[in-house]
């Protein structure tokens, strides 16, 4: 189509977060349509991505709203006004060349009314990209907190606003359906032919146990802990799974668990945890495991996201065990793509683990080959070129 696309919003573009990699996609998917796509983020640039004094990523020029120091008031005061600079930097790009539509992810109610009211002196289109409906209690200073008023002022009133929504689970999309918004559901996406995601073998050699894999921080959503304290009911039981972890070290697993730190001790040679590292390093450590596991209570914030995490461990054709939250239970079916933990008691987590040390040998493999056949039917971006193409064309 043509139309010139800026992305922009407090993602760490180009490598830094999930919401870095979904706005990759979705540029990936506009490319693809003949659209021209700009992203403004808030990562840091990579020196290897300047030329012709224009950074550039898997061929999308990008910038950043960020401002690097190391005074605290300069980063506040970079926080409080990147809605005013991404503002500037739009108008800027307008009055070089005409944009036609203006996406906006991961912005909050500070990001989002300058850019509106842009919109309406210069005429382009207002897209929200929204992924996250967060718990107060996540949230800096919690419900009465000026972040969670920030929050709210987006998902309650300004983003219906702009009344083009991207929605990333069916939650979200029946919650802007229902506020008469033009709504297209985009799931998280993985590229599948880029190579982390190639040479995936259908077996893996399993140790003297099999292991599972958690990925990402875990913060107050998931129930990290729960699943160690399983492991702990597993082993007294003369039952081993290994363990590895991913986003947050030993030290910081000891100062949640408090007074129960022991259950650590007794797990030593099960658990391994790496902290942070390379997101490559971690697909690379998903592809080496049995099972990914992500467990999360049944609430407002897991129901309205999608975790990314998941796509990319069907992508890497490694099953998952979870329960089942988001839209999950439309892709992920029991035995064929996962394991399925039917509440989040610690007596139903231990019964699903178990049933992952004593899955058969070939059921396994046919659960990898099926992780995968579903990423390539519902997760690859390629799927929705189509869709989103048709979206854009229909835009208020």
């Amino acid at each position: 189509m043509n139309r010139q696309i800026v992305i922009v919003g407090e993602f760490r573009f180009p490598e830094g977060d999930a919401s870095a990699i979904r706005i990759l996609n979705i540029a990936k998917a506009l490319r693809d349509t003949g659209d021209h796509v700009h992203i403004i983020g808030t990562g840091v640039p990579g020196m290897q991505d300047k030329t012709d004094g224009t950074y550039r990523h898997q061929g999308f020029s990008y910038e950043t709203i960020n401002t690097e120091s190391t005074s605290k008031f300069k980063k506040v005061m970079n926080l409080l006004t990147r809605s005013l600079t991404a503002a500037a930097r739009i108008k800027r790009l307008y009055q070089h060349k005409k944009i036609d539509v203006v996406m906006i992810a991961v912005g909050y109610g500070r990001f989002v009314g300058p850019v509106l009211h842009l919109s309406r002196k210069l005429g382009f289109k207002v897209v929200i990209d929204v992924v996250e409906w967060y718990d107060p209690d996540h949230l800096p200073f919690g419900k009465w907190g000026p972040f969670n008023w920030d929050v709210q002022l987006g998902l309650r009133f300004l983003f219906k606003k702009a009344r083009n929504i991207i929605a990333i689970s069916t939650f979200l999309e029946k919650y802007y359906l229902d506020a008469d918004c033009n709504v297209v559901r985009i799931p998280p996406m993985v590229d599948l032919e880029e190579k982390e995601w190639c040479c995936l073998d259908a077996s893996v050699k399993a140790g003297k146990h099999r292991k599972i894999i958690y990925a990402g921080n875990p913060g107050a959503k998931d129930l990290l802990l729960e699943l160690i304290k399983s492991l702990y009911s597993l082993k007294i039981n003369g039952l081993y799974l290994d363990m590895d972890i991913y986003g947050v070290d030993i030290s910081w697993l000891k100062a949640m668990f408090g007074v129960e730190a022991h259950i650590l001790d007794e797990l030593e040679e099960q658990i391994k945890a790496y902290g942070r590292v390379s997101h490559s390093e971690v697909i690379q450590a998903v592809k080496n495991s049995m099972f990914s596991v992500l467990v999360r209570p049944d609430k407002r914030y897991a129901n309205a996201g999608f975790p990314t995490k998941v796509v990319e461990s069907l992508a890497a054709g490694t099953p998952v065990i979870l329960n089942y939250t988001s839209d999950l239970s439309l892709y992920i079916q029991d035995g064929i793509e996962g394991l399925i933990i039917k509440e989040c008691s610690s007596s139903e987590i231990t019964t699903t683990l178990e049933r992952a040390i004593n899955l058969p040998e070939h059921q396994l493999n046919e659960m990898r080959k099926s992780a995968r056949m579903k990423a390539e039917a519902c997760f690859d971006y390629r799927v929705y070129i189509p869709i989103l193409d048709e979206f854009l064309n229909s835009l208020l």
